[in-house]
């Protein structure tokens, strides 16, 4: 997007609220802004197809869509192009529900001006960006963990149960991924090492000052031969349930313990 040139798409079927809109657009942004105006969504998916924007502004109701629905089948259309809505009705749970559909922003078309059009188009072009920029390194951390020499576990810590482990990981201790996913990360460990790993975690959990640890425990395989492995452990994302997913990694040296 070229900041001096936001080309923006006004979806809008009332002529009035769409002259109104157009209007406060260009007082707030002057030739900062090109704008295409269309009335049905049907038509506006074609654009979608003909031609770049930065931005969507889109009316709930129109003559062959309503409610999020309309929110449901441009985000479908037009997955990458961030979406402001657009209503004649101050409603907060229909504003959570487009909201929630993948819309940036709702507006109440009463209350709309200059400085709140041009936050809105500015917060709405920034908030996709930042989006794009979290799915490109979520996919990113995706390929490395499925993909990295060693073995990496994503772990609840406090209680040992596994988020995600990758093939490396099960390959290492002898497992199945799905077996993993059901059991907790000391249930892999050799019997003799299974009190000191959790005296080691919870030393680790309640000291503050350390954001990382390593270990160095025995794995007992399912054919009962025993390998030595050095986890090291990193607290990684909290969670929507407020617990603390860490990052934990494992390499096989055997080898070099004996």
């Amino acid at each position: 997007m070229n900041p001096t040139n936001i080309h923006i798409l006004l979806i809008e079927d009332n002529e009035t609220d769409a002259i109104l809109v157009q209007s406060d657009l260009q007082q707030a942004m002057g030739e900062q802004i090109s704008l295409v105006h269309t009335e049905r969504l049907d038509s506006a998916l074609q654009l979608i197809q003909q031609q770049s924007f930065d931005l969507i502004l889109s009316d709930l109701t129109l003559p062959d869509s309503d409610g999020v629905a309309t929110v449901n089948r441009l985000r479908e259309s037009a997955a990458d192009i961030p979406i402001a809505v657009l209503s004649f009705r101050d409603d907060d749970k229909l504003a959570i529900k487009a909201i929630k559909a993948g819309a940036q922003d709702y507006l109440v078309k009463g209350s709309l001006t200059e400085g709140v059009l041009a936050r809105v188009i500015r917060y709405s072009i920034e908030r996709k960006r930042i989006e794009e920029s979290n799915r490109k390194a979520q996919k990113r951390f995706q390929t490395i963990f499925e993909k990295a020499p060693l073995g990496i576990a994503l772990i609840n810590l406090s209680t040992g149960k596994y988020y995600d482990v990758n093939l490396k990981y099960a390959s290492i201790v002898g497992r199945c991924l799905d077996e993993l996913l059901g059991t907790n990360q000391s249930d892999i460990l050799h019997p003799d090492d299974v009190f000191s790993y959790r005296s080691d975690i919870e030393r680790f959990i309640n000291d503050q000052s350390h954001d990382c640890c390593k270990l160095a425990k025995r794995v007992l395989r399912p054919d009962m031969s025993i390998i030595w492995i050095e986890i090291s452990i990193a607290a990684f994302e909290i969670m929507g349930n407020g617990e603390v997913c860490h990052l934990c990694m494992i390499e096989d040296i055997t080898e070099s313990k004996r």
